[in-house]
């Protein structure tokens, strides 16, 4: 269960990162228009996808120690 609120809270530290950060970041980089946007989206995206993936680490560990047990 430790690993969903870690992979909650990873999100949302990411997320805040995008919005408050981010965007000085990649101005100071004096990137075109276009790829400002789409360094930005990206980030959004990667953010929102550290839920499903450290989620389903819990499941995998969760099922691994399952059948471990059962198997004693």
């Amino acid at each position: 269960m430790q690993t969903l609120y870690l992979s909650v809270a990873l999100a949302l530290i990411v997320l805040i990162m995008v919005f408050f950060v981010v965007d000085h970041i990649l101005t100071f980089m004096n990137l075109q228009e276009n790829v400002h946007a789409i360094a930005k989206h990206y980030l959004i995206d990667l953010s929102l996808g550290l839920i499903p993936f450290l989620h389903r680490q819990y499941f995998v560990t969760f099922l691994t120690h399952t059948v471990l047990l059962e198997s004693l």
